[in-house]
């Protein structure tokens, strides 16, 4: 569940580890997308994807559905890669 805090979305469910670590601490959108195939004639997508997307690219939660089934993620852990070294 997410709850409006601070000026912008939180996860109210979200672990304390999460909840502190600033590569989350971006505003986030609500993204749905509809992927069709090229030769479709029915009109209706091959799959849809329901994210919670950050500004930073990260997604915090994803539901992929195939109409038959449907898979969901939620973000676990996230750790910022080290820069390139000169």
């Amino acid at each position: 569940m997410e709850v409006y805090a601070g000026g912008k979305w939180q996860d109210a469910d979200m672990n304390t580890k999460l909840k502190n670590n600033p590569l989350l601490a971006e505003p986030s959108w609500p993204v749905r997308m509809a992927f069709f195939k090229i030769d479709t004639e029915t009109g209706e997508p091959d799959y849809e994807m329901n994210l919670n997307l950050l500004a930073n690219g990260v997604a915090r939660t994803m539901q992929i559905d195939y109409g038959d089934f449907s898979v969901t993620g939620t973000l676990s852990d996230i750790e910022p890669i080290p820069g390139p070294g000169c």
